[in-house]
């Protein structure tokens, strides 16, 4: 009986120990993912290149021109290192819209030639800063939450294109704000898109934001990772921001010091073959 007594007393205590550990594993993820990927994630090549990309980061030189270059922590950066980006200018659809009392699904589908050869274009393997429209600084009537561009996929290709945001921290934070991308045809169908993505890539690229009190917060670079197969052929991208206020906001301090400025109205994409 005694025998048995230990038996069960021992396997409490491995149940215990066991649970301890559990514990602490899934506690180091939550508390200290940067470590936590550093040990144990390894993402994909094109998943790499794209945290690369995203986490490029901008300064104003002497002369006032906007550099953009990868992040160092630490003092600012004296001599930056350029990135390869472009600018586009997001648009809507109201001036295609003659009588304003079409969808812009309608628009898309009466004027598509029109749209196509009079959208921003996007292209891949760079950093794009996406601009909307509107004023952040004002009402949120003033900032429009839809907005459109153009891809052109010269042959049958598989892609992954993926959003991420200039993140901060405080109490107007904007870590839980967001970019749903859809491509629509001709007839105005949607591409089938899977946004499955592991965890290997979600912790393959993070950011340390500061807060109030300086508090730290580490958040992944990819806010989000579309996967598209694509026939040949020229498609409607239309961006969707859950709250265009906070996506960007220009009153906010930066978080990585005086001298990187904040950017207003912009989001970020990257566009990879898969």
């Amino acid at each position: 009986m005694f025998h048995n007594y230990q038996n069960k007393r021992s396997y409490i205590l491995w149940v215990f120990l066991a649970s301890a550990l559990s514990v602490a594993y899934l506690g180091c993820d939550k508390l200290v993912p940067a470590k936590f990927k550093a040990q144990n994630y390894n993402a994909s090549n094109v998943d790499q290149r794209a945290g690369a990309l995203m986490t490029a980061d901008t300064i104003n030189d002497a002369q006032g021109n906007t550099i953009y270059y990868q992040y160092i922590p630490g003092p600012p950066v004296v001599n930056p290192i350029p990135v390869s980006w472009t600018l586009i200018h997001a648009w809507t659809l109201n001036s295609f819209n003659d009588s304003s009392s079409l969808t812009d699904n309608q628009v898309i589908n009466t004027k598509f030639s029109m749209l196509t050869d009079s959208l921003p274009s996007l292209i891949a393997d760079t950093l794009i800063l996406v601009r909307y429209p509107g004023d952040t600084a004002k009402a949120a009537n003033d900032t429009v939450s839809v907005c459109y561009a153009m891809l052109q996929a010269a042959q049958t290709e598989d892609i992954y294109l993926y959003t991420s945001l200039e993140y901060y921290a405080g109490t107007a934070s904007n870590v839980a704000d967001y970019v749903s991308v859809d491509l629509l045809r001709e007839d105005t169908s949607l591409v089938s898109s899977s946004t499955s993505i592991s965890s290997a890539s979600t912790y393959a690229s993070t950011e340390t934001l500061l807060g109030s009190s300086n508090a730290q917060e580490v958040v992944p670079v990819l806010a989000a990772r579309y996967a598209f197969h694509l026939d040949a052929g020229t498609y409607i991208v239309r961006f969707t921001l859950s709250n265009p206020v906070e996506i960007s906001n220009p009153q906010t301090v930066p978080k990585k010091g005086s001298g990187v400025p904040a950017i207003s109205n912009e989001f970020k994409i990257v566009i990879l073959p898969q």
